[in-house]
This record gives structure tokens, sequence and C-alpha cells, in this order.
């Protein structure tokens, strides 16, 4: 990449970009791959964990329907500063969705037995970071400084990865937690201090990162106002951001749905003794670590050949169905494999399956969030009003709404199963009988139904309108208002 001064080129813009996201991928990962465990596991609320985690999160959603498109109206209605609009509300996410994570996996010990209290604590750190996590934006602040897709796919390219290596080093958390606790004696403790330190190294990254970017040419515009027509032009006018709002509906459930019940699979079957229920912890630490390292290799391959992919394909939507093609297959064999009880036998079968299901999913990232931004585009377009913060909420509100249905499936069934562990111990307290029961279900929400649903996203995408003369139309757009600002 050129290291001109312009923006939306320079060097310094694409590093910054590519650092930002650190704190929002670590609470994350929290939320969508701990929350729940750190409730049933960690936290030492047993049964309250299982059932109180489903609960929160249908409220949660329930909020963030009106919260989320009342946030993206804010954006859109917020005037041009100095600072740089996208910045300014990037800023505050950053710092709240830290506090938020933190506070969420720390709960003190005085709240555990206080079942109120406990309530109130987890629900409002939960609601913060949610609303917290849709003022994060990032896509509409590239969209402002970076016009064509090549580009945008490589440095989404790059996001990727990077997201990628955060998740190497996140996939060490669980083995950092026993070797802590190995000192301290207290799981629960363990978990909160070292998510403490993965939260402030993240936040650290993130604010240093922010201060290099600059925004694109929007900065220095008057938006025009915003009214209720607008938002309903959206849908009305725009067909680009139906059909990609309906797709990415089962779609973005595939990857929530097949990493869901990954960790409670491996744990249950893989590091347990089946007569006793003891969890092998030192096991399931090393496995956790391996799972980390041999599914983000996929991924990682998958980030690195999507941009080329797109070129060779033609369309980045064309590159969605064939990651979709990939899942459904992937799915459909594991869950047979697990009905005919080889799965549960074989580790090795379990992780190579899932690497494949990874990269079918890992090759979807990048084109999806070049259609999100493309949509964007094409609003512009058609109305002459980016709405980029409204898009951005819809989109973020659907991807809460999926690590919500995904996270409240898992609850569901450990209520079902009667999911009990020892938070001293880490060991299965419930009936030992139910196990084979729960792992077969793990497999229906992490296999067969992401397969499912990624064979209707492909059916859904074909109505998709934007084709290549229309993108050109747009970049040339695009050349003309940026002239007319510089101007």
């Amino acid at each position: 990449m050129s290291k001109s001064k312009s923006e939306w080129a320079s060097a310094r813009t694409t590093i910054g970009l590519t650092g930002m996201p650190f704190a929002e991928t670590i609470g994350g990962a929290f939320m969508a791959g701990m929350f729940l465990l750190y409730l049933t596991d960690y936290a030492g609320l047993g049964v309250l964990g299982s059932t109180m985690a489903p609960l929160i999160l249908v409220i949660g959603r329930l909020i963030d329907f009106v919260i989320d498109p009342l946030l993206g109206w804010v954006i859109d209605s917020a005037k041009p500063r100095p600072f740089g609009k996208y910045r300014f509300f990037s800023l505050i996410s950053i710092v709240l969705v830290s506090v938020a994570t933190l506070l969420l996996f720390s709960i003190p010990e005085a709240l555990k037995t206080r079942q109120a209290l406990l309530f109130i604590w987890i629900l409002a750190f939960y609601l913060l970071y949610s609303a917290a996590s849709s003022l994060f934006t990032i896509y509409p602040l590239i969209q402002s400084i970076i016009p064509d897709t090549s580009r945008r796919s490589r440095l989404l390219s790059l996001q990727r990865l990077t997201s990628i290596s955060i998740g190497v080093f996140f996939s060490f958390f669980m083995m950092l937690v026993n070797r802590l606790n190995e000192r301290l004696e207290d799981f629960s403790r363990s978990f909160s201090t070292m998510a403490s330190l993965f939260i402030g190294i993240a936040l650290v990254i993130s604010l240093t990162s922010l201060f290099l970017v600059h925004e694109g040419y929007e900065r220095n515009q008057e938006n025009p106002r915003i009214e209720i027509k607008d938002i309903l032009d959206i849908f009305r006018k725009n067909k680009a951001i139906t059909v990609n709002t309906a797709s990415h509906l089962f779609r973005g459930l595939v990857f929530m749905l097949m990493t869901a019940t990954a960790t409670y699979y491996t744990k249950w079957a893989y590091c347990t003794d089946p007569l006793t229920g003891e969890v092998y912890a030192a096991l399931f630490g090393r496995i956790m670590v391996i799972n980390g390292v041999v599914v983000l290799g996929p991924m990682l391959l998958a980030a690195v050949v999507s941009p080329h992919l797109i070129h060779r394909l033609g369309s980045a939507i064309r590159l969605i169905d064939l990651s979709s093609l990939i899942c459904a297959a992937g799915g459909l064999l594991m869950f047979a494999l697990q009905v005919t009880g080889v799965l549960s036998g074989s580790y090795v079968l379990f992780i190579v399956l899932l690497a494949v299901m990874i990269f079918g999913s890992g090759l979807n990232s990048v084109p999806s969030q070049i259609i999100n931004l493309e949509c964007i585009d094409y609003n512009v377009y058609l109305t002459g009003k980016s709405m980029a913060g409204m898009i951005h909420a819809l989109s973020r509100l659907l991807g809460k709404a999926q690590q919500a249905l995904s996270t409240l499936a898992v609850g569901i069934l450990l209520a079902a199963v009667g999911y009990n562990v020892d938070s001293s111990s880490g060991n299965y307290a419930g009936d030992l009988a139910n196990i084979p029961v729960m792992l077969s279900g793990f497999l229906v929400i992490s296999a067969l139904l992401p397969a499912i649903f990624s064979l209707i996203s492909i059916l859904i995408n074909r109505l998709y309108p934007i084709n290549e003369q229309i993108r050109q139309e747009m970049l040339h757009q695009q050349a003309i208002t940026k002239t007319e600002d510089i101007v």
C-alpha cells in the first residue's frame, strides 16, 4: 500500500484500523465463548447460572430491538466534528465494552448468594456491553475512507488475520486459568483475574490504534437531515439490504452455533471420566489449546485466500455461497457420525471436521463485510444518504440476536438435562446418565442446524441485486463526492 499522506491510503490509517477492534474482539470472544461457561462452571452459581443466562439474553435482546435502532439514528444524526464522528463513537464503545466485559466476568462474592442483586448486576452490565458494542462504528469509518472493493478486501483480510491471531492468543485462556488456579486454588477468582488481564491489554491496544486513524471524506460534510422516512427507505428502496439481512440471518447463525458447544462437547466427551464425572483439568486445558491452534489454522488460511477467491469468482456473494456449501457438507457429516456413535469416541475426527466447518465459515467473513459496506454504498447511490449508522446498528443487532439465540439454545439444553458443575473442582455434579443425551444435543446445535441454515442462505442470495455495472457506477459516484469535498 502506498505510504502517501492521503488519509484513505496511509499505512498509519491501516495500522490503526487493524488495531482498533482489539477490545471489541476480546469482548466478543468472552461473550460468545465464555459467558455461559463462566456462569455455569466458574462463577459458583451452579444450576442458577444455566437458568439465569437464557433469561438475561432474552431480556437483553428485547431491549436491543429498541436501543440499537435508536443508537443508529443518533450516529447518523450526529454532526461531523474535527475528531471525527465515527472515531468519537468508537472511542466511547471501546471504553464501555471493556468496562462492561470486565465487570461481567468479575462478579463480587457478596452477590452470589443474593439472587435479585446478582440478576441486576449481570443484566445491567450485559446491557451496557450490548449497547456499547453497537457504537463501535469501524465499518462506517472504513466505508468513508476506502471506496473500492479491492482495497476494502485487503484491509478486511488484514483485520481478519489480526482477529484470528487474537483468537490464537485467547485459546490459551483456560490453560492460563488452570495455571493460575494452582496458586490461588479458586477457579472463580482465577478466571476473573485472567479475564481482567486479557481485557486490559486489549483496551490499551484499541485506544492507541484509534488515535492513528483519521476519518475520510464524510468528516467535513454536513449530513442531510435524517427522518423516519429515511429509515423506512432502507428496506423499501434498498433491496440489497433486505436480501443481505435475510441471508445473514441464517448464515450468521452458522458460526455462532458451530462454536457454541465446542468447548462443552470437548470437555464432556474427551476430558471426563464417564463413571465419576471427574474432569481431567490438565487434559482439558491442553485440548483447549489444541482446539484453538488446529481450528484457527483454517481460519488463517481462509482469511488469506478470501481476497483472491473474491477476485477469481467475480464477486463477494459467490464466495459466500461457496463457504455455505462447505459448512453444510461438514455439518451433515459431523451429525451423522455423532448419531452412529463414532464421533464421541474420536477427538481427532471431531477436530478435523470442526476445522473443515471453520474453514468454510472463515471464507464467509471478508465477503460478508464487503457486502455490508456495499449496502451502505448502495443506499447513497439510491437515496443520496449514507445511513451508515443505522445500517451498521441493524447489522450489529442481527449479530447480537444470533449470539443470543445460540447461547439460549445451549442454555435450554443444559437446563433440560439438569446440568450441574462443582465450581471448586470443575467436576460434573449432575446425573451422569444424561451426558450421552447432552452430547447429541450439542451436535444438533453445532452441526445439524448450521448445515440447514447454510443451505437456506444460498437460496436467499440468488435475489441479491447488485451487479458489476452498479458497482462501477457507485465507485464513480464516490469519486465525484470525494473530489467535491476536497475542492
